[in-house]
């Protein structure tokens, strides 16, 4: 039975890496000119999962993932099924940094309390691991620039 249940598992996280990973890619430089790994969540499954299922060793302190809206909103983000901590950075059309959520907690199932982030009014929304050296050194008004990303 557990060798059963550990190939049910192993199955249903290569389906999300698999998701992920076939996201559409850009890079976003940082104020330091860090380059973040990004990948597009541009849709509504992408948006919906997110980086939800994703073990830590298959989101490294370089990557990010963007959720692409078509317009401003406020928008309000909730963690089930994450396994790491995650800063979250509020961003304008200009890519201007508005506001940020530091040190989300992981929350790896789907069992209520799940965190859930301050409700914030941005165009994307930028998810970085929260030990990212990365992320850390990102503050408020500071301007991203990218590649390929729109």
């Amino acid at each position: 039975m557990t060798e059963i249940l550990t190939l049910v598992l192993f199955l249903v996280n290569s389906s999300v890496v698999s998701e992920f990973n076939n996201l559409p890619r850009c890079q976003l430089i940082s104020p330091q000119n860090h380059i973040i790994e990004t990948r597009l969540a541009n849709n509504d499954q992408s948006r919906s999962q997110g980086v939800s299922g994703l073990q830590p060793e298959q989101f490294s302190s370089q990557q990010g993932l963007l959720f692409v809206y078509p317009q401003k909103d406020h928008r309000k983000f909730w963690m089930p099924d994450t396994w790491f901590d995650l800063d979250l950075f509020c961003l304008d059309s200009q890519l201007t940094i508005t506001d940020i959520q530091r040190n989300l907690p992981h929350h790896p199932s789907r069992k209520a309390p799940i965190p859930r982030a301050k409700r914030m009014e941005c165009r994307y929304m930028l998810e970085m691991k929260a030990n990212s050296p990365i992320a850390a050194a990102l503050q408020p008004q500071q301007q991203l620039k990218q590649q390929g990303c729109f």
